[in-house]
């Protein structure tokens, strides 16, 4: 499915419009490593993510951390022209969707990204894809 962005500022609530042009940032070039905080004991999350750093951007999970530094190398090579993270999608009842990334193609294409592990997948999660997909328009692609 192809989106244009103009059709994917129609569909986005204008707050989530305004944090995507606020995050869609010149390329800089510079490859940075990522640190993973809370490495020593503690508390385990729900599903065993463990909060990265990369950039001064806190990720929820290492996997990402990893998609953002790949979006970072495709926007410095030039197949990716922006991508924004964390563009909230509001859904009946006030609830509120977060997705892990909005992507703007070279091509042309504009995806909205959701990294998950296996146990993620929940009902719950598979219900919000499905409601932002019939809502918006656009597909939530599961990386």
């Amino acid at each position: 499915m192809v989106i244009t962005l103009e059709e994917l500022k129609a569909v986005l609530p204008p707050a989530t419009w305004r944090e995507v042009e606020r995050q869609v940032l010149p390329v800089d070039g510079r490859g940075r490593r990522a640190a993973v905080i809370g490495e020593g004991p503690g508390r385990r999350s729900k599903y065993g993510a463990r909060p990265t750093v990369v950039d001064g951007v806190r990720f929820d999970s290492r996997r990402e951390a990893r998609r953002y530094e790949d979006l970072t190398s495709f926007r410095a090579a030039g197949t990716v022209r922006w991508f924004a993270w964390q563009p909230a999608f509001i859904l009946p009842a006030g609830v509120l969707y977060k997705a892990d990334f909005v992507v703007a193609w070279a091509d042309g294409r504009i995806s909205v990204e959701d990294v998950k592990s296996p146990a993620t997948r929940t009902k719950v999660w598979r219900l919000k894809r499905r409601q932002v997909e019939a809502l918006y328009g656009v597909e939530v692609e599961e990386i």
